[in-house]
C-alpha cells in the first residue's frame, strides 16, 4: 500500500508540474497532422493540373534548391529560390503550372503563411533549434515514464478489471471523475505510449538513427564537371519510370557541391 501511495502522489504531481507544457505540446501536435490542409485552405487559387515542362521554363532563371508539393491541395508547391535568383531569398506558392499565388521571405515567422511553420517548429524545438528539440524529447521521456507510472497506480487487482475499464455512474462527483479518469488511462494506455515513444524518436532523430544503424541515403558528394546535362523534368521521368505508380513530393535541385538530383 504503501508503494501504491508513493506512485500515486509521484504521478499527480509530475502532472500537475509539467500539464501546460504538454498541452502546448498537443496543440500544436493536432495543428501539424492539419498544417498543410490550413494552410492551403487559406490560400485563394483555381486549380491548375502538374505540368513539369512548364514549371521548369518558369523557373530557368530562378536559382531553385528545391520543390515540394504543399501536401494540401492537389498540385500546389512550395519552391525555395536562393538570393540570387530574382525573387531573393524566398519561399513560392505556386499552382501545377508555375503561377506565383504566394511569395514571402524565407524565415518569415507569421505572414504569407509564416505562421504554420512557426508553429510546427514550436512543436518540433520550440523555436530554439537543437536545445529546443533536446527539452522536448525530455519532456516525451518524463510523460512516457509518467504514462507507466499511471498504468501501475491503475493497475486492477485480479477479479477487478471490468470494475476498472468500465467507469463508475454512482458514487461522489471525485469518486466518479476518479473512475473515468482511471477507465480512460488504460483503455487509452498502448496507444499513449506508441504515440509519445514514436515522438521521442523524432526530437532524438540522429540517436535513433545510430541505435537503428540507418543506412544513409545521400548521393555520394561530387561536384560538377561541367554543364548540366539532365533537366528537371528529365530527372523526375526518370525517377518516376524506376518506380511506376509513385507520387511525386519533392525534388532536391543539384548544387555546387553535389551534381545530383534528389526525387522524393
Amino acid at each position: 500500500m504503501r508503494f501504491r501511495v508513493i506512485i500515486l502522489t509521484t504521478h499527480r504531481w509530475v502532472s500537475l508540474a509539467a500539464v501546460a507544457f504538454w498541452l502546448l505540446q498537443a496543440a500544436t501536435g493536432v495543428f501539424a497532422v492539419f498544417h498543410w490542409e490550413i494552410d492551403d485552405a487559406t490560400l485563394a487559387g483555381a486549380h491548375r493540373a502538374t505540368d513539369l515542362d512548364a514549371i521548369e521554363r518558369r523557373f530557368s532563371s530562378f536559382e531553385v534548391s528545391s520543390i515540394w508539393t504543399t501536401a494540401g491541395a492537389p498540385d500546389r508547391y512550395d519552391v525555395k529560390v536562393a538570393a540570387s535568383s530574382p525573387d531573393g531569398d524566398r519561399v513560392l506558392r505556386i499552382d501545377g503550372v508555375g503561377n506565383i499565388l504566394r511569395s514571402r521571405r524565407d524565415g518569415e515567422r507569421f505572414a504569407g503563411g509564416g505562421f504554420t511553420d512557426t508553429l510546427i517548429e514550436l512543436h518540433h524545438e520550440l523555436l530554439a533549434g537543437d536545445t529546443g528539440k533536446a527539452i522536448v524529447g525530455t519532456s516525451g521521456l518524463l510523460l512516457f515514464s509518467n504514462l507507466l507510472l499511471g498504468i501501475s497506480a491503475a493497475w486492477p487487482r485480479a477479479g477487478q478489471w471490468r470494475r476498472a475499464l468500465l467507469p463508475s455512474r454512482t458514487g461522489t462527483r471525485m469518486a466518479w471523475l476518479y473512475s473515468w479518469h482511471r477507465a480512460l488511462g488504460l483503455w487509452a494506455a498502448i496507444p499513449a505510449l506508441l504515440l509519445v515513444s514514436a515522438g521521442v524518436m523524432m526530437a532524438f532523430e540522429e540517436t535513433t538513427e545510430k541505435l537503428l544503424r540507418v543506412a544513409p541515403i545521400e548521393a555520394p558528394a561530387h561536384p560538377p564537371s561541367g554543364p548540366a546535362r539532365v533537366g528537371m523534368t528529365e530527372a523526375v521521368r526518370i525517377a518516376q519510370a524506376r518506380y511506376p505508380g509513385a507520387v511525386l513530393s519533392g525534388i532536391g535541385f543539384p548544387s555546387s557541391e553535389k551534381a545530383a538530383w534528389k526525387i522524393t
